[in-house]
């Protein structure tokens, strides 16, 4: 299986786009590790409705504070 981290805050439209690419252009298992770094715009409910509606396995993690895109990616690694 393949793990697949985006780190994203307050882009809801970009998140979807690049993980439709990802539905798009992946043709192994994989899962979507989203690490969303304290968004406040609507980022959470749009990737869980994608999520519901196409099928694949997400692991979504809110951070409570932006911590920084490379703390939150290594969040996502770990």
């Amino acid at each position: 299986m393949l793990s697949i981290v985006i780190i994203t805050c307050n882009r809801a439209e970009e998140v979807i786009n690049a993980i439709k690419s990802c539905i798009d252009h992946v043709s192994i298992d994989f899962e979507i590790v989203l690490v969303d770094n304290a968004s406040t715009d609507c980022t959470e409910r749009r990737v869980r409705e994608l999520s519901a509606d196409k099928g694949f396995a997400l692991n979504y993690i809110k951070m409570e504070t932006n911590t920084g895109v490379s703390f939150a990616r290594n969040v996502g690694y770990r």
